[in-house]
């Protein structure tokens, strides 16, 4: 084999040994962080593309008051978005990049039923949409609405979900992405143990709230509340 080949064979080893590695590391630290908070066996259904999909409880598609969606963070990919709508539900997406709403515009992805919000969900800034301000997007939404909460939002989500605890009766479907948590170096031990304490935390308040996760998908979790 030519000295070329050689090289190029031992960086793919070494490549794809760093990426179990990685994948090995991620499922220690899910397992850490779910440690005494179990996955619930409910019927679920997943909408949406393999990159854009969620799950949800087969029980909601029945009901005849159902759940408004909130989605948050759209970006390119708003199968889930769709397929809910045609499931008979109301969404109402929020994106903090003009330029993707632009972009789903100008592709005409967005239905005509589908209200779009442009601005940032969370609390480090004075104009950030806290989770209250979600539920008034639609000033004509009635006090008694229910939501389902979707958010992938970069690592925001951890200034969001401490809000549902005294909002927790609005919100009896959560699904949110922790991919923050996958994207810390190898290397970077403290920070990871330092998150790994955060999240914990937060998770221990949801569940005395009543939330029990019914999935977790790589690091997409999905929580309802008992």
């Amino acid at each position: 084999m030519p000295p070329k080949n050689r090289i190029l064979q031992k960086f793919s080893l070494l490549e794809n040994f760093a990426h179990q590695l990685v994948k090995t590391q991620n499922s220690v630290v899910r397992g850490v962080l779910f440690r005494g908070w179990p996955v619930i066996k409910v019927p679920i259904k997943r909408l949406g593309t393999d990159y854009g999909g969620w799950w949800m409880p087969e029980e909601i598609f029945g009901q005849n008051e159902k759940p408004v969606v909130i989605s948050c963070g759209l970006g390119l990919d708003i199968s889930f978005d769709l397929e809910m709508i045609s499931a008979g539900f109301t969404v109402r997406g929020v994106e903090v990049e003009s330029s993707s709403v632009d972009y789903l515009k100008a592709h005409s992805l967005i239905p005509g039923q589908m209200q779009i919000f442009v601005g940032r969900v969370g609390s480090k800034t004075s104009d950030s949409l806290s989770l209250s301000d979600l539920t008034k997007l639609d000033p004509r939404q009635s006090k008694q609405t229910r939501y389902i909460l979707k958010m992938d939002i970069e690592g925001a989500e951890m200034e969001v979900l401490p809000e549902l605890i005294d909002l927790r009766e609005k919100f009896p479907i959560v699904v949110f992405e922790l991919d923050f948590m996958s994207l810390i170096p190898f290397t970077s031990l403290a920070l990871r143990r330092h998150r790994i304490r955060l999240v914990r935390v937060l998770f221990r308040v949801l569940r005395s709230a009543g939330y029990q996760p019914f999935m977790v998908e790589n690091w997409n979790v999905h929580l309802i509340r008992l």
